[in-house]
């Protein structure tokens, strides 16, 4: 069978999923540490050789330019890609995700894209196993919410839509008929009216984190993400509000220990 030239569709294609995998990458740059465990370290500079010859080959018989079929190049092209996506997942894998707490809301503020090219691709059919559900949680929080006033956080986007690929997931899950989906919402939306009073939140953060560790992908049914956001952002700014409550303790008692001090200098 004579070589057909290298259509601009499939180069285009193999462009795009890598600038996807790039973008993902990206957003866990800063969570990772030591450059040496991203794939593009590794792999990044054989990647971009393999799609260089590819581009030189559009419109030509690749066979004329590199001495491969244009399916032999395409093939090239996408083990380097599998082998790149393999990597990445390992990484994301491997990475405590107390360290994507701790990284992930600024890159959100400064490449709301990134983190959006992330949650994409942790949803990827099939790519990680068990489903990485607290990254996505967390992942479709930060990119449906926003900081308010004293670093408090309110829902600014529908969380079922904060990418095209959770609207069509998320979709697909509201389809399937789950009995256990409503009183999933119920206990996350009362747990988010508790956290406001509550003394001791403990007991119901871990309890909260059971059910939705039982879910697995079906954390995207939209009202389940729903409610999942809304118990989210009522934990956030109810450990705020803690917070700063033990700010003012201990300005006082730095205070008090000042006048004190002072007290005892006069005697």
């Amino acid at each position: 069978m004579e070589d057909q030239p290298l259509d601009p569709k499939d180069l285009g294609s193999r462009i795009a999923r890598f600038s996807n995998l790039r973008a993902a990458e990206r957003a866990i740059t800063p969570t990772v540490r030591g450059r040496a465990r991203l794939p593009s370290f590794h792999l990044g500079r054989e990647l971009l050789d393999s799609l260089q010859r590819m581009r030189e080959a559009v419109g030509f018989r690749a066979s004329a330019i590199h001495g491969l079929s244009a399916d032999d190049l395409a093939a090239s092209v996408d083990r380097d890609l599998d082998a790149f996506t393999t990597a990445l997942c390992g990484v994301i894998n491997e990475t405590p995700m107390m360290q994507f707490r701790a990284t992930l809301p600024g890159t959100v503020e400064q490449a709301r894209e990134e983190v959006e090219a992330l949650l994409d691709f942790c949803l990827e059919p099939g790519r990680f196993v068990p489903f990485p559900r607290a990254l996505v949680d967390f992942a479709v929080t930060l990119l449906a919410t926003e900081r308010a006033g004293g670093g408090r956080k309110k829902i600014l986007h529908d969380p079922s839509q904060v990418t095209a690929r959770i609207a069509i997931l998320s979709r697909e899950q509201g389809a399937v008929r789950d009995p256990e989906i409503a009183p999933t919402c119920r206990a996350l939306r009362n747990a988010a009216v508790k956290l406001q009073s509550q003394d001791e939140l403990e007991p119901t953060i871990r309890q909260i984190r059971g059910v939705k560790d039982s879910l697995g992908i079906r954390i995207l049914h939209p009202e389940v993400l729903r409610s999942a956001v809304a118990y989210n952002v009522a934990i956030h700014n109810r450990l705020l509000l803690i917070l700063a409550s033990a700010r003012e303790f201990d300005s006082a008692a730095d205070e008090a220990l000042a006048t004190l001090r002072a007290l005892d200098s006069c005697e």
